[in-house]
């Protein structure tokens, strides 16, 4: 209904492979409402969060690169399941990341630029006025 829409997809799989989402993402891309797509250069989101983190929330020590299965890993040096480490990674372990350890994990700046992208959108306003505009009645 006229809203704009921020998408970032995992990219899965591992160059020279295409992304998973590719053609998702070229779909919202093309859009003419403003809504953009990012797809991750590396595996997946939790790929992003510095292994500091998660020593300092779930005293798991673990290395891993950047198409690594980090959930996976993590299963095997703990006991708890996929999908509750999934949570806690993203939830509580995300929540601890400083910009320092976003920048050491992320040398590329890859999600500091997704976050300029929005801004720039923001200081535009493309993300309400053009929202506004698309629910308009005539």
């Amino acid at each position: 209904m006229g809203a704009i829409e921020v998408h970032i997809y995992d990219r899965d799989y591992e160059p020279p492979a295409e992304p998973k989402y590719l053609f998702s993402a070229n779909s919202v891309n093309q859009r003419q409402d403003g809504s953009i797509a990012f797809i991750t250069s590396k595996k997946e989101l939790e790929n992003y969060i510095h292994p500091e983190c998660i020593k300092h929330v779930m005293n798991l020590d673990v290395t891993f690169g950047d198409f690594d299965d980090v959930p996976k890993l993590l299963c095997g040096i703990s006991e708890l399941g996929e999908s509750k480490i999934k949570k806690w990674l993203n939830d509580k372990v995300a929540a601890t990341m400083t910009y320092d350890h976003l920048c050491a994990i992320d040398k590329e700046k890859e999600i500091e630029g997704w976050f300029n992208e929005i801004q720039k959108r923001l200081s535009r306003g493309m993300f309400f006025n053009e929202a506004a505009a698309g629910t308009e009645t005539k």
